[in-house]
This record gives C-alpha cells, sequence and structure tokens, in this order.
C-alpha cells in the first residue's frame, strides 16, 4: 500500500492561475522521491496539499489508504498525520519565526504538550538533526 496516492489532483489559486493539473503519482514507503522543475512549476504547491497544509481544487488524494477528506473529518486523524508527516520550507525566512532553532522546534509540541513532555519531544526533534 502507498503512503500517498495523488489521483487527477489539480490547484488553482485565487487569482485563476493553474499550478497543477491533473497529478496522479503513489510515493511507498521508504522511497526517495524528487520534485523537480523551475521555479513556479508547483512543486511546492504539490507539497503544500500533500501537508494537508492547503486543498486541491480537485482530485482525490489518500494518506496509506485513506481519503484526506476522511482524515479531515476527525481531530485525533489530523493530529496522528500531523505527527507522522510535516514540511520544511526551503527558505527558512518562510520557515523559522523565533530567535533560535529550539524555538521553532517548540513551536508545534508546545500547542499539544506541555512541561517534561514538551522537552523530551524537542529534544528528540532535535536529536532527528
Amino acid at each position: 500500500m502507498a503512503l500517498f496516492d495523488l489521483v487527477n489532483v489539480s490547484y488553482s489559486y485565487p487569482n485563476g492561475r493553474v499550478a497543477l493539473e491533473s497529478i496522479s503519482l503513489s510515493v511507498y514507503e521508504g522511497e526517495a522521491l524528487g520534485i523537480i522543475g523551475p521555479n513556479g512549476a508547483g512543486k511546492s504547491t504539490l507539497l503544500l496539499i500533500m501537508s494537508l497544509l492547503i486543498s486541491p481544487t480537485s482530485g482525490e488524494i489518500y494518506f496509506k489508504g485513506e481519503s484526506f477528506r476522511e482524515i479531515m473529518r476527525d481531530e485525533s486523524k489530523i493530529y496522528d498525520f500531523r505527527r507522522r508527516v510535516q514540511l520544511v520550507f526551503q527558505d527558512p525566512d518562510v520557515q523559522l519565526f523565533s530567535s533560535t532553532v529550539r524555538r521553532d522546534v517548540e513551536f508545534g509540541p508546545m500547542h499539544l504538550k506541555s512541561g517534561k513532555d514538551l522537552e523530551n519531544s524537542v529534544l528528540n526533534a532535535l536529536r532527528l538533526m
């Protein structure tokens, strides 16, 4: 089973400009995937969609066989998805908004945990880097 299945996914910006048109692809666990193309080709838009940060204009997306629409209806499924799938932006000026890396890493867990759980979560995340 694929981690991600995209079926005829399209996205148009509010100004009407088409960023993605009928994209279909599957991404499997352990697979290395390169998404290449010129500036403005829709690479970042595709990753934003796959991270549930924006919704496609049309098409279907599945994570481990479950529709994104189903995931979005259940808070516990959204929480689980967000724990497993994260996006790091290529431009640090977009990603970083605190004075230190640690503060940026704390931002997400800070809304879900406190005290020792927060500390452990941040330390574990920093060890991954």
